[in-house]
């Protein structure tokens, strides 16, 4: 058999089967973003658009923008594994996040967090929940002369006007007179003025003597 022979058998071959089939479909354009959807044995295949969840551009991209019917959230398309990419709202507490807490903040282990209180610091001493701007709570140890306390000084005390304490002299009294620092109960140690014969404690004129030098009684 010529190869054009073949070629006509074949075209016989299939006209036979349209025939069995009843009818030859005729061709339908279909329009932009459609496709051919076959209707049954005995109907030409109809032009229909995608719809539902998705439509078909005229390229042939199928374009999903749903799913059931729900529209695709923002994070669909946005990588959220990226904290930069997440720009709105606040992880809530119990998802490991802020949440609504203000102020320090605690782990539990489990993810969840909550607000954080001394005793959850790694180095939380007792005057993290005292008030020790109030003296009545300090109720140990010596506060030290360099930080402006007594520290182990014994006696009058002064201060430096930095905060440091030493121990206090007669010259740093604001109304301190020369006896302060000589002996006065030492008469070898007063050397000037008279002392008024009214504290002398002489009671009888019996007991009155004469003076000799300078000093005299009268």
């Amino acid at each position: 058999m010529s190869k054009r022979m073949w070629w006509w058998a074949a075209a016989v071959v299939f006209v036979a089967q349209a025939l069995a089939c009843d009818r030859l479909f005729a061709y339908e354009p279909c329009g932009s973003g459609q496709v051919a959807i076959g209707q049954g044995v005995s109907s030409n295949p109809a032009c229909k658009s995608i719809s539902g969840d998705g439509s078909l551009a005229n390229t042939g991209a199928i374009i999903v923008n749903k799913t059931g019917g729900v529209s695709f959230a923002a994070s669909a398309t946005t990588d959220t594994t990226n904290a930069s990419n997440i720009s709105s709202g606040t992880l809530a507490a119990a998802r490991g996040g802020a949440g609504t807490v203000s102020g320090a903040l605690k782990a539990n282990g489990s993810g969840v967090v909550s607000q954080a209180a001394c005793g959850d610091l790694s180095n939380g001493t007792a005057s993290c929940s005292t008030d020790t701007t109030n003296a009545s709570n300090i109720s140990s140890g010596t506060l030290a002369a360099a930080r402006g306390g007594a520290g182990t000084i014994s006696g009058a005390l002064k201060g430096n006007g930095s905060g440091v304490v030493s121990q206090a002299a007669c010259a740093d009294l604001s109304n301190g007179t020369a006896s302060c620092s000589t002996d006065a109960t030492n008469a070898a140690n007063i050397s000037s003025g008279n002392l008024p014969i009214a504290r002398l404690g002489l009671v009888h004129l019996n007991d009155l003597q004469t003076a000799t030098g300078n000093h005299s009684m009268g």
